[in-house]
């Protein structure tokens, strides 16, 4: 963690699996955090990595050209910063390989934080500026990552541990969809195994709002605005029924991963995976009896920030 600049700001750094997501966060004049600038970028930076095996030379470079720029458009060589880590630098046997070139650009320690800590500052960032519900049930935040999931239950009643699952998007595409598309017979593979992970660490049916964050989350929304175009405040707080978000599964599984692209902007490190998204969020808006789920346009980075600016 960078220690220098103004204590009213500060830029949180989630090196994802898939994504790298830097956002400032200030404090207003009111005494309120508030977003000001955030960027994502997909770099996939576990890229065929499986337990215990080293991390892609192309996707380290990838990630660290990723770094040098969000370092230099973030200005954080003169603002404090959180760099954190999830799990693809858990997974690998040799984290060295990114985050001692990472270290040399960002000037400080990237972070490897475990499961629990990831859904800790998760949830930390992702109900900034959601209105509550009016009947005061607290949140569920469901954070759909690259290469593991983490939940965790906000101001719920019979409130239960953060849990953090090793499956995502990448690898469940890697694993189940071979097809591009997918077959109908790949998907329902992958749908089984997501309730089947699911069914042995969450509670079944619990209190709480359900609130989507990350890459898949942000991504149905914009499809659900009809926009290509990246909309933050558009897109934070929107609501999406398990109806609609089943019917952008279909569509999104009857296509491949280019017409996904050029048909509605889906980015090329996005769209293969994005079929995998959809399956694992509407197979855990079916765990939870669910009929609808909000989205959230914060998430890890921005709890990152938060952690320095609130201690």
């Amino acid at each position: 963690m960078n220690e220098t600049g103004s204590p009213r700001c500060a830029v949180g750094l989630d090196i994802g699996s898939n994504t790298f997501s830097c956002a400032e966060v200030v404090i207003d004049p009111s005494g309120a955090p508030l977003v000001v600038k955030d960027i994502s970028r997909a770099v996939r930076l576990s890229e065929d990595l499986l337990p215990g095996g080293r991390l892609k030379q192309s996707a380290v470079a990838r990630g660290l050209d990723t770094l040098r720029d969000l370092a230099r458009d973030f200005d954080m060589a003169r603002k404090p910063f959180r760099a954190v880590a999830t799990a693809a630098l858990r997974m690998t046997s040799h984290p060295r390989d990114f985050t001692d070139p990472a270290k040399e650009i960002l000037g400080a320690d990237v972070e490897i934080i475990d499961g629990e800590g990831e859904a800790q500052l998760v949830s930390r960032g992702a109900v900034l500026d959601l209105e509550p519900s009016a009947d005061g049930a607290g949140w569920i935040v469901v954070d759909v990552g690259g290469q593991s999931t983490e939940v965790c239950p906000i101001g719920v009643a019979d409130s239960w541990n953060p849990v953090s699952m090793p499956i995502g998007v990448v690898g469940l595409t890697e694993r189940f969809l071979d097809g591009d598309p997918p077959t109908v017979e790949q998907i329902s593979n992958l749908e089984d195994y997501v309730f089947e992970q699911v069914s042995k660490v969450l509670p079944r049916n619990p209190a709480g709002r359900l609130v989507g964050v990350a890459g898949t989350a942000t991504t149905l929304g914009m499809l659900e605005l009809g926009r290509t175009k990246w909309d933050r405040a558009a897109v934070h707080g929107l609501e999406i029924s398990r109806s609609a978000s089943l019917d952008w599964q279909g569509r999104m599984t009857e296509i491949d991963a280019q017409a996904r692209q050029e048909r509605f902007g889906i980015t090329g490190l996005r769209a293969d995976v994005f079929p995998a998204g959809l399956c694992m969020i509407n197979t855990l808006l079916k765990y939870f009896e669910r009929d609808v789920f909000t989205v959230s346009a914060n998430g890890l980075r921005i709890g990152a920030a938060l952690s320095i600016l609130k201690g």
